[in-house]
């Protein structure tokens, strides 16, 4: 299938950025939203065709995952995707076919042969320094570990995700930056509980459907979380994407995910408290891809022994009944089974459930009301008896009656012998390029035992820290007049292979946004151009440049060269 029929439902198109050939002056491509670019030899399936015998058939996917565009601080984000025989290098860093997505900043280099370097520039990199003066200073000690980009992926009303990754391997990671020193946020107890709950409990946890915390840094000021690129946004954008129609077994396969994830908590005694569908992710768009939970700030760890819950927690729409009274008589780990059927509901029909009956107190008739409506969504949407079964056990009000998580998952929607099988053998595909995330210890660690990198005085913090309890500003040598010691625009303080790039988890809801560009392209159109852009490399060849790519190869024996692929 040509990449010119990858837009979805017509969906107006715009333009997001271009690649451009560092070794041939005037080729420029542009990238579109909404649309699907293929790079490589084969010219009947590659818009951008590379005429070059070490270049793969399709060497390289670019694709556009879009965002609330009424947000300014979000703009749109550009993967690429390696699907090549001889590896695509970032920035000079092996991707490697199967590892996942790599999230592109303005001035990225993907490298696909010796002789092809492509280089990618956002439509609009206008950037202003997003830190305090203070945090910049902190960056600075622990900027030879982790750098941190003004490359903002949302925010919230206490924190803030931006793009980051490691400066030894340039993987992409997430980091959360909350200001734990604004008066607004100490202002609130519980604030500095949830926070505080989030790291304790995420930094223990090592499964494929849950999110991976690679490194917590913590000042008196502000705390750092670094953790795994997922790529393909939340579940909200994932249904949205799908234009809200999703088949039952698509569903199946995200909710069984789901209920792992929740099996592998509930195993720990761990409560999540807060599923729904923003605080689960996608690690791309395409269909059985792997499921993500994220979003730990309300869970709890529990006692065997007293397992009952009294805080008043959670999102209000895909809360169980039992939270609304937990003054009197608590809850327990049954809530996140509700709502998983609730999540359920939503990807079923569009709706979430028993909306009726939380505004009415959850009386006897608005109750009965909310299942017929419930019964009717499910009919209008064909969703066949076996998921109708496994909402209805799932949204029981009484939670002694509810399912717990082992038998949800083992409900027959996921084990009837029809599929139990193919379901099996889909998530041992869908976790096979997983790795767990490697720990190095310790996994919290206080700024002041850090060693500061080249340049930068050692802290003056107190040894003993908590969080929470310092309300005094964190001494790291004063403040500079000038903050050109790092210039993110420029990328002044980065290593000449790597550049302001990586992804954040906490993917805001998918909007589609109407077309901004002057020339937009008809749907079913290659934007651009109105052939394929094809770009003859055959005769450039230096040995330098082939020494380069034997260093690449010896660096990493894994990738092996072909000639050709099939």
């Amino acid at each position: 299938m040509s990449n010119r029929q990858l837009s979805f439902l017509g969906t107006p198109v715009y333009r997001v950025g271009t690649l451009s050939n560092s070794n041939s002056l005037g080729d420029t491509y542009s990238i579109y939203s909404n649309i699907d670019v293929y790079i490589g030899r084969d010219t009947t399936r590659c818009g951008y065709v590379v005429d070059d015998p070490l270049v793969s058939n399709q060497h390289i996917r670019i694709y556009t995952i879009i965002f609330d565009r009424e947000n300014l601080e979000i703009s749109p984000l550009v993967y690429a995707q390696d699907l090549s025989l001889n590896g695509t290098l970032w920035n000079g860093h092996p991707m490697g076919k199967g590892n996942g997505s790599f999230l592109l900043s303005d001035g990225d280099v993907l490298t696909l042969s010796p002789r092809v370097s492509l280089q990618f520039n956002c439509e609009d990199h206008t950037q202003s320094i997003p830190f305090s003066e203070l945090q910049i200073l902190e960056m600075r000690v622990f900027a030879h570990q982790y750098m941190v980009t003004p490359k903002s992926l949302g925010s919230g009303a206490h924190g803030k995700v931006h793009m980051a990754y490691k400066m030894d391997t340039g993987r992409q990671l997430a980091c959360k930056i909350i200001d734990i020193h604004s008066p607004k946020f100490r202002a609130i107890k519980e604030i500095y509980h949830a926070f505080d709950r989030e790291i304790r409990i995420s930094s223990q946890l090592c499964h494929p459907n849950i999110i991976g915390v690679e490194k917590t840094i913590r000042s008196n000021n502000t705390i750092y979380i670094f953790q795994e690129l997922v790529t393909g946004g939340d579940l909200f954008s994932y249904f949205h994407y799908k234009d809200g129609k999703l088949e039952d077994i698509q569903v199946a396969v995200i909710v069984r995910q789901i209920t792992m994830a929740l099996d592998y908590l509930h195993d720990q005694n761990i409560v999540h408290r807060d599923l729904k569908p923003d605080n689960i992710l996608m690690t791309s768009l395409a269909d059985g891809c792997r499921v993500v939970l994220t979003d730990f700030g309300c869970a709890r760890k529990i006692e065997p022994t007293n397992e009952r819950m009294y805080t008043l927690v959670g999102t209000f729409e895909y809360n169980a009944p039992e939270i609304f009274n937990a003054h009197k008589q608590g809850y327990t780990k049954a809530v996140d089974l509700w709502s998983l059927g609730s999540v359920t509901t939503v990807l079923l029909t569009g709706n979430v459930p028993f909306q009726g009956s939380r505004t009415k107190g959850f009386t006897e008739l608005a109750q009965i009301a909310d299942e017929e409506r419930l019964e009717a969504d499910m009919t209008r949407n064909q969703t066949g008896p076996r998921a109708r079964d496994f909402v209805r056990k799932l949204l029981v009000r009484n939670e002694a009656d509810r399912m717990d998580v082992k038998q949800a998952l083992a409900h027959e929607w996921f084990t009837n012998p029809s599929h139990r099988d193919e379901f099996e053998a889909l998530y041992g595909r869908t976790i096979a390029d997983w790795t767990p995330p490697i720990h190095e210890q310790p996994l919290i660690i206080h700024l002041a035992d850090l060693k500061p990198s080249e340049g930068v005085e050692e802290s003056t913090e107190s040894d003993e820290f908590s969080a929470f309890d310092s309300g005094g500003l964190v001494d790291i040598g004063g403040l500079p007049s000038s903050l050109s010691t790092i210039d993110f625009g420029a990328h002044r303080d980065l290593p000449a292979s790597l550049s302001q790039t990586l992804s954040d988890p906490n993917l805001p809801p998918l909007k589609r946004g109407g077309n901004t560009d002057a020339n937009p392209p008809l749907h079913g159109q290659q934007p651009g151009c109105q052939e394929h852009f094809c770009l003859n490399m055959t005769e450039i060849t230096t040995g330098e440049e082939e020494d380069l790519w034997d260093d690449f190869r010896e660096s990493d024996p894994a990738q092996d060269v072909h000639q050709s692929d099939t």
